[in-house]
């Protein structure tokens, strides 16, 4: 076992869950990169307070993209449709850890949805993420949303996207490394690894390291020097990856990057601590 190997000590996978319909591939994904690492997953229900005080007020409302008409919000009929998702979103959890063998929990909690989750990534091993709601609607001016998800549920299964990892050097960038391969290797795809250095001197270095720890052969290696948020989330977009692993670093959690991170992702991602 390598020492990066020594270092990884998974036992917490948080799996944040909110009003959108359970991606069920990321969880079973997810769930096989849990009984690889003999982790628990623990699923997340957020519900957003913001939403439930919006519902609240007596102009809201809500326009449909199929219907092509405005109705009003209502907060019983919001709380009613929250607990149909989170019963959705822990059924799935369940038969995807259930069915890779691997200890899970669920629980429902109220607030920012932002807020709850860095918490969360403070707190956890792994937390992952869903692709950006947002990304998917700009997919489908049209108002196709759901033939939209079913080619991106499709897209994202396809073999020949990589599981794409952000490589910076921090511990938890060296772990996020060693995590983005046992996920590479439960699902038999290839590996990108994005180098993030403050200079080209400290890029090659971190790719010296990337070669010694997963080999020369195994990756195909993208250097990011000193790069926002947005412009990492655009070159992890280039790669068509089907996965983003990337280091829960401070900057990371910073409550701006963290919002820029949530609404831009155009794969599930995993933060590692």
């Amino acid at each position: 076992m390598s020492n990066g190997e020594e270092r990884l000590r998974i036992r917490r996978i948080a799996i944040a869950l909110g009003s959108e319909a359970p991606d069920v591939r990321a969880l079973e994904r997810i769930a096989r990169l849990a009984a690889g690492l003999r982790a628990e997953m623990a699923g997340l229900f957020v519900e957003d307070i913001d939403l439930l005080h919006l519902a609240a007020l007596p102009f809201a409302a809500e326009f449909s993209r199929f219907t092509r008409r405005h109705r009003r919000l209502k907060g019983a009929e919001i709380e009613r449709q929250l607990r149909i998702q989170a019963a959705a979103a822990q059924r799935a959890l369940a038969t995807a850890a259930e069915h890779a063998g691997v200890t899970w929990s669920f629980r429902v909690t109220r607030g920012c949805v932002a807020a709850l989750l860095l918490q969360a990534a403070a707190e956890v091993d792994l937390l992952a993420l869903g692709a950006s709601r947002r990304i998917l609607l700009r997919e489908s001016d049209f108002g196709f949303a759901t033939e939209a998800a079913a080619q991106r549920a499709l897209r994202a299964e396809a073999p020949e996207r990589p599981v794409a990892v952000v490589c910076d050097d921090t511990p938890p960038g060296r772990r996020a490394l060693t995590v983005a391969r046992h996920l590479a290797d439960a699902d038999g795809r290839a590996l990108t690894v994005l180098l993030v250095g403050a200079d080209q001197q400290g890029v090659e270095r971190l790719r010296r390291e990337a070669v010694s720890h997963i080999g020369e052969r195994r990756g195909r290696y993208r250097q990011v020097i000193d790069p926002s948020v947005s412009t990492l989330l655009n070159t992890v977009r280039s790669q068509h990856a089907a996965m983003l692993v990337l280091p829960a670093s401070p900057p990371m959690l910073d409550t701006a990057a963290f919002k820029l991170l949530r609404e831009g992702l155009s794969c599930p991602a995993l933060l590692v601590r």
